[in-house]
């Protein structure tokens, strides 16, 4: 009939804040992923052509691709299935950590894979602001020392992204 018993109102209570606590951990959750990408600079959806230029002393290899990828980071993984380069990674607290990349091998701790580019956003550029880097020159042209790293940096078209040994 129309009268439910207590135990069917109890019951029915119970289901639905159940219902709502689901419903608030999946909002929750879908939040966190939105998170984990909010401070990235947005990327170019897309074909592009980029150039690289990897190396150090007088060594160097310029590569112009063509990809779809999206970020830094999986344009080095797909060019190394590829064969196309030798890259070696690590993942830490901050991301992908370039170990070497060609003949850029770094030998001591005061010695990293350097990232440049020349793409002139105040975001992407680390030459800028309260502790700035310096910027470097290959070919009688300036690259701006990258804010960001490999996972973060977007592939842009008609861009150019410089690789070389960093030192102190």
């Amino acid at each position: 009939g129309i009268f439910m018993t207590q135990k069917a109102m109890t019951l029915i209570k119970i289901l639905a804040i159940v219902a709502i606590v689901v419903l608030a951990m999946s909002l929750v959750l879908v939040g966190c992923d939105k998170l984990k990408d909010a401070g990235k600079p947005e990327a170019e959806v897309g074909n592009k052509e980029i150039t690289l230029i990897i190396g150090v002393g007088e060594e160097y290899a310029t590569v112009v691709v063509k990809t779809y990828q999206e970020y830094m980071a999986g344009l080095l993984l797909e060019l190394k299935l590829r064969g196309k380069i030798e890259y070696e990674s690590s993942q830490g607290s901050y991301g992908t950590f370039v170990e070497s990349l060609n003949n850029i091998r770094p030998a001591s701790a005061s010695e990293w894979v350097a990232v440049y580019h020349d793409i002139d956003d105040v975001t992407l550029r680390a030459d800028i602001g309260e502790w700035p880097m310096a910027n470097a020159e290959y070919n009688g042209k300036t690259y701006f020392s990258s804010s960001v790293g490999v996972d973060s940096l977007p592939l842009r078209n008609g861009h150019t992204y410089y690789f070389t040994l960093g030192t102190m």
